[in-house]
């Protein structure tokens, strides 16, 4: 068995004690628009960075999610149904000179303005709580055979 961790959606942020005293400050859009979509459900989704703007037309919250905190799909768990049929546009733009970026090239792992900015508007326009877990999983394991 290998552990993996997962993200679950719900009311409460669980957050270490030593923490609570800390304010956690994230950036945030300048600007933002979050609308429903219009041709929800017949649109073709994309995500799309160009200097300091963000755009995101025909994407689910799911994926929006996923994107911002950097998570496989297999990692966030539960959450209501209209997460991944409900289809959003987004246009966000970033204060002047702020170069947005989709991955951090020197560190894949670590959150980008961009992922940072996007989990500042989710948090806010959605009122998205979640907490981390580590489960234990079945999984398969790749070896190479003696021969």
């Amino acid at each position: 068995m290998k552990i993996l961790m997962m993200i679950s959606i719900s009311i409460t942020l669980t957050v270490p004690a030593a923490l609570l005293s800390q304010t956690i400050s994230k950036p945030s859009f300048q600007a933002a628009s979050v609308k429903p979509n219009p041709q929800s459900g017949f649109s073709r989704s994309s995500i799309s960075i160009a200097g300091n703007r963000y755009s995101a037309t025909g994407t689910t919250l799911r994926r929006l999610i996923m994107e911002a905190y950097n998570l496989r799909d297999w990692q966030l768990v539960d959450g209501p149904s209209w997460i991944t049929t409900d289809q959003w546009d987004v246009e966000a733009v970033a204060d002047d000179g702020v170069a947005l970026l989709i991955v951090n090239v020197e560190d894949p792992s670590r959150p980008t303005a961009a992922s940072l900015m996007m989990q500042s508007l989710i948090e806010d326009r959605y009122q998205f709580k979640f907490h981390r877990e580590t489960k234990e999983l079945p999984v398969y394991e790749l070896t190479v055979a003696r021969n």
